[in-house]
């Protein structure tokens, strides 16, 4: 007997399992053997709604009879596999909702002769899945697909990924290329691309399934007394051409990322930012908490295109550099970040203006108010050669420790304070802006403290002779004014210019820091 084939039939199988939600129909079934090489099956049946069908041929050498002897091919279909007959399988995850939701899958699996590998060819779609985030709204993603391949050693604890590719149309593409290990401890190597990802619509699903699951009362008490090192290695490589995050989007990001244990190294940026790059690189210590110190370094940024790209609207012109140092001991894993961070940094924009909402430059536009309008004036009012801050973080205060502005015709040099613990509250700043026009001749001291309910003060001296001086003999009166008061000019310490040179200086700095 070579072939056994039986068409047109029905044979049902009744329920065994309360898995078992409909009576299988087997509609066809076909064998073949002709040798120990050469032997074919198939199956076809239908379940409910679903159908199935399954078929490969085989063969095994007649001399060695062993695993690594067989050969086969075999190839799974599944059609039309209603999901939510079996939504009690999500019952730990009661935010999400299966309704009218069908399944697609096709499995493709080949041993050849002489080898120990299992190749499979996955083809997943699942159409219409939904859930209901945090403000109880429903939501739904239209379909879900897995495109690729998943290699299996046979009998070892290792599998790799070639080509992995999941898409959600409009929230995430990824595309997983990976190496697995669990022989000993966890190893895993992975490059990871994505053409788009749209991070708030991924956040609100996070959020939805996290609130889902029940928390463990014991989790913390037991993590204590049972905590065991964790071995593992992980070593990720991450790239993608378009991120989308409320509204912000970013272009050609990369991430670098290797952990060993709870040690971990880490380098991110973006290529190319409106002209210039962002690098963040650092180090961190997952132990029962983070512990961390980065480097993040922003160099010649286009102003007008990154104002436009993130605000959607042009607020400023120019260049933009900025380093920062940043380090954080949260080994408790508190809640409040800010408690334990401490920040240093320097900023530097060329050649520009700051436009409407600029706070910074509330100063320059208030003296708008007491000096008559002037159109040559006005139009230069808000430009700059540059703008140098100095800033730092520790103990939850924020301080710039100066800010020097040069002007094309205001300077303006200060600092602030900032509490962040209230800073509506807890905020001052000091601030002297004077002329380029009359070199030292114009000076306004503004004061600003919330703490003392006073928005703006101006010493009262200066004030009469700025106007005084205006009323007789206009702008050039208004400085001459303002020479008078020394009550204003001394009123401040003088801040130092900063050089390019010191700019420089600053940046090596907080790199052998």
């Amino acid at each position: 007997m070579k072939q056994i084939l039986l068409e047109n039939i029905e044979l049902k199988i009744k329920p065994f399992h309360r898995t078992i939600y409909h009576d299988p129909i087997i509609k066809e079934i076909k064998l073949s053997y002709e040798s120990f090489l050469e032997s074919y099956a198939s199956i076809n049946l239908d379940y409910g709604k679903t159908n199935i069908s399954l078929n490969g041929n085989a063969g095994i050498s007649p001399d060695k009879l062993d695993l690594e002897s067989l050969f086969f091919e075999a190839e799974l279909i599944v059609n039309n596999l209603p999901l939510y007959e079996y939504a009690y399988y999500l019952k730990g995850f009661p935010s999400i909702s299966v309704g009218s939701s069908n399944l697609n899958l096709k499995i493709k699996s080949k041993k050849e002769k002489d080898q120990m590998n299992l190749a499979n060819n996955v083809e997943c779609k699942i159409n219409s899945i939904g859930y209901t985030n945090k403000e109880n709204i429903s939501k739904r993603f239209p379909l879900i697909t897995l495109l690729g391949n998943i290699n299996y050693p046979l009998l070892s604890k290792k599998a790799k990924t070639q080509n992995l590719q999941l898409t959600i149309p409009g929230l995430l593409h990824l595309k997983l290329d990976s190496d697995l290990d669990f022989t000993y401890h966890p190893v895993i190597r992975a490059i990871v691309s994505s053409s788009f990802i749209h991070i708030s619509p991924i956040l609100d699903l996070v959020n939805a399934l996290s609130n889902s699951k029940e928390k463990n009362s014991n989790s913390a008490e037991e993590s204590k007394t049972g905590e065991k090192k964790p071995e593992v290695f992980v070593d990720l490589k991450y790239s993608a051409n378009y991120i989308s995050y409320d509204t912000i989007n970013l272009y050609n990001f990369y991430a670098n990322a290797q952990l060993k244990n709870t040690a971990l190294n880490y380098t991110a940026g973006l290529r190319k930012l409106a002209d210039g790059y962002l690098l963040l690189s650092g180090e961190a210590d997952l132990r029962s908490g983070i512990s961390t110190s980065a480097y993040l370094e922003i160099e010649n940024v286009n102003l007008e295109k990154i104002t436009k790209q993130i605000l959607k609207k042009k607020f400023a012109e120019g260049t933009l550099s900025t380093y920062v140092k940043l380090q954080t001991d949260n080994k408790y894993g508190e809640k409040d970040f800010l408690k334990n961070l401490t920040l240093s940094g320097y900023s530097q924009m060329k050649d520009g203006v700051l436009l409407e909402k600029a706070d910074i430059l509330y100063p320059i536009r208030f003296l708008n108010k007491i000096i008559p309008s002037d159109d040559k004036l006005n139009t230069n009012i808000s430009r700059f050669n540059s703008i140098d801050i100095d800033f730092n973080l520790k103990n939850q205060r924020f301080k710039v420790k100066n800010l020097d502005m040069q002007g094309k015709i205001f300077n303006t040099n200060g600092t602030a304070d900032i509490g962040l613990e209230n800073p509506s509250e807890d905020i001052s700043a000091n601030l002297i802006v004077s002329t380029r026009i009359a070199g030292a001749g114009l000076k306004i001291p503004l004061v600003y403290s919330k703490s003392n309910y006073v928005p703006l003060t101006i010493d009262k001296v200066w004030l009469a002779s700025v106007y005084t001086g205006m009323t007789v003999g206009g702008p050039l009166g208004a400085m001459i004014g303002s020479v008078l008061s020394e009550e204003a000019r001394s009123a401040f310490k003088t801040i130092r210019n900063k050089t390019q040179e010191q700019f420089d200086e600053n940046k090596k700095r907080l790199l052998l820091e």
